[in-house]
């Protein structure tokens, strides 16, 4: 059996957002904290000055958890990469992984980088450890590796993954509509 994709069409990277809390253990909060405004910003595709100082007012001035911190970290490297700055959303994820290193969707959102940076061994890499990890969203992260599949050519992998992101969450339809760009033929 062959698998061929119909058309080669631009797939797109889905971020994966974490929320970060909202204020420490005797901090009051009146309103939304930095760090929460933060995650909304990564999760509306927020790419504004204001938006990234958010992030920044977060990991400055916050006391945060570890845990929190990572997740902000995260959400950073989210904006980030939506303005285009793929160094600093790498070095963000880099620091949230030393904080946490087992922090899948730091993993996932890195080979999110290097399929935009065109690097997709690495993104590959990325992708794959992010799998073996404790994942909110693994059908992204399958979607995300059927594009990197996709761009080396290997077809058959791609087309396996669409279908795994698709089991995993039947009522998502990005996976679904790129289902059918695939044509299986039996040799």
């Amino acid at each position: 059996m062959t698998f061929f994709p119909k058309i080669l069409a631009g797939l797109s990277v889905l971020p994966l957002m974490i929320a970060a809390g909202a204020a420490s253990a005797g901090t009051m909060t009146i309103g939304q904290s930095y760090g929460a405004e933060c995650y909304h910003n990564a999760k509306s595709s927020n790419i504004g000055v204001s938006d990234i100082n958010a992030c920044n007012r977060a990991i400055d001035e916050e006391a945060l958890s570890r845990k929190d911190r990572a997740s902000t970290l995260v959400n950073r490297g989210i904006v980030r990469a939506y303005r285009d700055d793929l160094e600093g959303a790498l070095a963000d994820y880099r620091e949230a992984l030393i904080i946490k290193p087992e922090f899948a969707e730091a993993f996932a959102n890195r080979g999110n980088v290097y399929i935009r940076m065109g690097r997709y061994n690495d993104a590959l890499d990325e992708l794959n450890t992010a799998l073996t990890l404790d994942l909110e969203h693994p059908e992204r992260v399958y979607y995300n590796r059927a594009i990197v599949y996709e761009k080396l050519g290997q077809t058959r992998e791609a087309y396996e993954d669409l279908k795994k992101a698709t089991q995993m969450a039947p009522q998502w339809n990005q996976a679904k509509h790129e289902l059918l760009r695939y044509q299986v033929v039996s040799r």
